[in-house]
């Protein structure tokens, strides 16, 4: 196996000079007054949509890294590519099957 070690120092490298990346992106959870029927159908749509949802931000965090560092440190760059990717709805909830929240897979982020 290969030496992991700049990876690594990489990855580190962009997690301290984050702060404050993962910031809220996402609208608050609402509480609906919802059967158990459709609580059960919005754990059963999760279970997929996570998975993709999660592979999403799996690769956009991982790729944030070489952009970070081929832009030479340049935050505004990388935010671009790291918060639509790691914020947003991962959970859905009865009210995002019902239309009354939005599902944010790739939200445009406020910028600050």
């Amino acid at each position: 196996m290969r030496d992991q070690t700049p990876l690594i120092l990489a990855f580190s490298l962009l997690l301290a000079a984050s702060p404050g990346w993962a910031g809220p992106c996402e609208d608050p959870t609402l509480d609906t007054d919802s059967g158990p029927a459709l609580e059960a159908a919005a754990w059963l749509v999760t279970i997929p949509y996570s998975a993709v949802k999660g592979v999403v931000a799996l690769v956009g965090g991982v790729a944030s890294i070489p952009i970070y560092i081929l832009s030479l440190g340049n935050e505004p760059v990388t935010r671009a590519v790291w918060l639509p990717a790691v914020s947003g709805t991962f959970i859905l909830t009865p009210a995002h099957l019902t239309g009354k929240q939005p599902i944010r897979f790739l939200p445009k982020c406020p910028e600050g």
